[in-house]
């Protein structure tokens, strides 16, 4: 007996990832008796055989492989939820509250209120001193938030089936409203204070804030305190994110904000708009015009779709989101320019392209497939015809879809894909009749030319200042590629490659559980442990390379809801001094950071100007993404979506 750990694609997973358990060998029988249907979706073709007719059984039990070949069972694959942009499993979180010395026993589930999906732990108490409160610490102490029970329900016992199982379908509803970490606690001032607490209501998806309930314990996080200062801000209440992360309460945070005047916005002209490009616009468009024979910076995205896909009101649902978002229909213009511009359509259509393989034999149809992904990522765009946008929809089986599509990266950033899903999906529900569009989106979207608007008001000067005296004595540049490399070989073709790896569940918790202990970010963490490896392997103990950062503005009104490419690349100097403690080195690089991202809105060709490395030459050559996404958007209740990683080819030899 073979077992393996496979994706929807039939595909082995990275050691670490997660995937559904497969079992193969002589002893899997050919199916179900007298049950077609069910055959046919559990037992498959066995792609790792060379004997032809040889069956795999799809055991429909989540694991991830380790390292030493063993393979780990972490649930079953219909318990498996989306938290937040996080594809997780509710026994996770059950495993570690279990662990309580005051909890007997310990049930999770997922469930939907309000149009998101929460985590709620029912417990049955196992010893003195537990309560709600003490569970809810040990939750934040030993899970990664997006694992964290939002709800905690105490019963007196659990109750069982027939056989002696716990019931789950019996167990009682929670009280939706307790949420709030603070039982009886007192409520907000008249005034600034009711209104903060109305915007963090709304973020969170709570129905009542007290004063001193902890905005991160109510489920926020860096993601959810952008959304909270950029609706704060239109609602006439500004403040920072720094201010949030240092006063998380809104008594505490209520003394140091400003009421500025609220934001009110108006539909937008359709005409024809040219705009100058942001920072990163600027660099990206400068590569993919000196290699135009090769598809850089575009961005693919997949998704496997198991339901009754409408094919049409999807195109008609995208349709709807290049009507609502300017930045996907602009193109770019530089010929006969002295400045390139981007100019915004007023009218763009998307048509869909469309494949059937569904009455086509599985290895020949897995053989396409492979070909139509090939064929997708091997594509550019021409940057100067609309839309920089294309979708692909492969019909798989009866109910079986995968929806293919490619976006040029001088549109979006990852952000960007979050937003555009929910509003995708909320269109297509419209399209249906199966929700309607006005309740799931915001009335309208701001556009990407009120970033650019804002960047034009931000002070230059003290920014170059500042950056000028960061790299000041840098003279001698990073290289980690080969020395004797042209630019045209290493971009090239044959030899350019991925290499995909997935963090051990228990190592991914350590290391959150480790970063939250010491006030740490994950970012701080993994900026620092790539700083020390670029340090040992090219013996240098001054580092520079290059960090992506998201460069959304929390002070600019309606940021999380724009589709546009805010993010931009940085040069990171890092000095590593091994006299320095290990808490001392990883506080210095969170300073670091910060001190950055308040100045990200200056282009990297300009900041390099600002080093001592001679001119015409690229101070390094390794640019690190670590990226927090916002979650998207659910698919109506008939259709189930599994997403499959962003990918894009850049110009640097090496991208993690």
């Amino acid at each position: 007996m073979h077992l393996h750990v496979i994706d929807a694609a039939m595909n082995p997973v990275p050691v670490g990832a997660l995937g559904e358990i497969a079992l193969a060998g002589p002893a899997v029988t050919r199916g179900y008796l007298g049950q077609p249907g069910l055959t046919a979706e559990r037992f498959r073709p066995n792609p790792f055989s060379p004997d032809p007719g040889a069956r795999m059984y799809l055991t429909g039990d989540v694991g991830t492989r380790l390292p030493d070949g063993r393979v780990r069972y972490i649930g079953r694959a219909d318990d498996q939820v989306k938290i937040r942009g996080f594809r997780v499993e509710p026994g996770e979180a059950q495993g570690v509250l279990a662990r309580h010395p005051g909890v007997g026993q310990v049930v999770v589930r997922a469930l939907a209120h309000d149009s998101r999906t929460h985590l709620v732990a029912w417990w049955v108490p196992g010893g003195a001193g537990c309560d709600d409160a003490a569970l809810r610490a040990f939750a934040a102490e030993h899970l990664p938030s997006y694992l964290r029970p939002t709800f905690y329900v105490r019963v007196n016992e659990m109750p069982l089936t027939p056989h002696g199982k716990i019931d789950r379908k019996a167990l009682p509803t929670p009280v939706w409203s307790a949420v709030t970490a603070s039982v009886g606690g007192v409520l907000p001032r008249p005034g600034i204070e009711s209104r903060l607490a109305a915007v963090w209501a709304q973020v969170l998806k709570v129905d009542r804030i007290h004063r001193d309930d902890n905005f991160f314990e109510l489920g926020g996080d860096s993601i959810l305190s952008v959304q909270v200062v950029s609706r704060a801000r239109t609602a006439g209440l500004a403040f920072t994110s720094v201010q949030l992360f240092a006063h998380p309460t809104i008594a505490g945070l209520g003394p140091l904000i400003e009421q500025v005047a609220p934001v009110y916005r108006t539909e937008d002209v359709a005409s024809t708009l040219d705009l100058p490009l942001s920072p990163l616009q600027e660099g990206l468009l400068f590569h993919c015009l000196r290699r135009p024979d090769l598809p850089l910076y575009v961005q693919h995205f997949q998704l496997k779709i198991d339901g009754p896909l409408d094919v049409d009101a999807l195109e008609r649902a995208w349709n709807g989101v290049l009507r609502r978002h300017e930045s996907l229909r602009t193109v770019f213009r530089w010929r006969g320019r002295e400045v390139p511009v981007q100019r915004v359509e007023p009218d763009v259509e998307l048509r869909i392209r469309r494949e059937d393989l569904s009455a086509t034999d599985p290895a020949d149809a897995k053989a396409v497939l492979d070909q139509v992904r090939r064929t997708e990522r091997e594509t550019g765009f021409d940057l100067a015809e609309a839309p920089l946008v294309r979708c692909t929809v492969v019909r798989l089986a009866e109910a079986g879809w995968e929806l293919l599509w490619s976006c040029h990266h001088l549109l979006v950033d990852g952000w960007s894909f979050a937003v555009i899903e929910r509003d995708l999906f909320a269109l297509y529900a419209a399209e249906k009749g199966a929700g309607q569009a006005s309740e799931d989106l915001p009335s309208s979207a701001a556009p990407f030319r009120d970033y650019l608007d804002w960047i034009t008001r931000q002070d230059g000067e003290a920014a170059r200042r500042w950056w000028a005296g960061r790299l000041s004595g840098f003279d001698t540049p990073m290289r980690l590629a080969d020395a004797a490399e042209t630019a045209e070989g290493r971009a090239s073709e044959d030899r350019w490659g991925e290499v995909s790896e997935c963090l051990d569940p228990d190592a991914d918790l350590r290391l959150r559980s480790f970063a939250a202990a010491r006030g740490l970010t994950l970012n701080t963490v993994v900026q620092a442990a790539w700083a020390l490896v670029l340090a040992r392997h090219l013996r240098r103990r001054d580092v520079l390379y290059g960090m992506v950062v998201s460069g959304r503005p929390a002070d600019l009104s309606g940021v999380e809801d724009i589709v546009g490419l805010f993010i931009n690349t940085l040069p990171c100097r890092v000095p590593v001094d091994p006299a320095r403690s290990a808490s001392e080195f990883l506080k210095s690089v969170q300073v670091e950071i910060a001190e950055m991202q308040a100045r990200a809105f200056l282009s990297l060709a300009e900041l390099q100007r600002l080093s001592d490395v001679p001119a015409g030459v690229t101070p390094f050559d390794a640019l690190l993404v670590v990226q927090a996404l916002p979650a998207g958007g659910e698919m109506p209740g008939e259709l189930t979506i599994d997403a499959e990683p962003v990918s894009a080819r850049t110009d640097y030899p090496l991208t993690v």
